[in-house]
């Protein structure tokens, strides 16, 4: 055999007993005890009651939300984390609806007053936003009630009218 040939020959021999030798040292470790992920529940946040009399509504949203009262007939309630998740309510005469398609638009019952919420994005991300607007049956003002995230969600399903 030629020596260029014998020493790649030797060389692959080296090679393959490390990859060999390796492969047994992992398998003659001790391993570490295998454990299955347990799904971590965090506990769902205790919910606080907000009443606007000036809009004549109430609804429940998070107790971790920070809440912005305003000297207006608005609020603003945000999750500590950001603008991940925010709700907004306002009331005033004739609130400008969306330019938004009738695909994009849904008949929400607030007790037995009937509104439209409106699905969006922002503009700044492209995140979806939903905007619902109903005329309150007392004040007869528009009341605007917007946000996103599941904290929202859970705020229109608790939404209801003030007397």
């Amino acid at each position: 055999m030629q020596r260029n040939t014998f020493l790649f020959v030797a060389g692959l021999a080296i090679l393959a007993a490390l990859i060999v030798g390796v492969n047994i040292g992992r398998r003659s470790l001790p391993l570490e005890k295998e454990t299955t992920p347990t799904p971590t529940v965090s506990p769902s946040p205790r919910l606080t009651r907000y009443e606007s009399t000036a809009c004549g509504v109430s609804f429940s949203y998070p107790d971790t939300f920070i809440r912005l009262d305003s000297a207006t007939k608005s609020a603003i309630l945000t999750s500590p984390e950001g603008g991940a998740e925010a709700i907004i309510l306002t009331c005033q005469e004739e609130i400008p609806r969306p330019a938004i398609p009738q695909e994009q638009t849904e008949p929400i019952a607030i007790g037995s007053v009937s509104g439209t919420l409106y699905h969006d994005t922002t503009s700044k991300d492209g995140k979806p936003i939903d905007i619902l607007i109903f005329t309150h049956p007392q004040t007869r003002e528009d009341v605007l009630f917007s946000g996103m995230g599941s904290a929202f969600q859970g705020a229109i399903q608790s939404l209801t009218l003030l007397p």
